[in-house]
């Protein structure tokens, strides 16, 4: 999860730098995200379009009532 920091945070392993984006695992992310000390990347995340549905209305226009074929079933 990419993630840019908003103050250092440093260990004897790595320092992470204020202003600086960083991909590390999400828990990592998101315990510096929840402790204010990191932000998501913004510019990281995928935004995938959702194509428009279509109106019910042209859905139930488009279906003739007389083609049920659970009514043509003659018992």
């Amino acid at each position: 999860m990419k993630i840019k920091m908003r103050s250092l945070a440093a260990s004897p392993y790595r320092v992470l730098e204020p202003g600086k984006t960083y991909n590390l695992p999400r828990d990592e992310a998101q315990e510096l995200i929840a402790g204010g000390y990191a932000v998501l990347d913004v510019d990281a995340v995928k935004v995938e379009r959702i194509p428009p549905q279509p109106d019910p209305e042209d859905i139930e226009s488009a279906v003739d009532e007389d083609d049920n074929p659970a009514e043509s079933i003659e018992e």
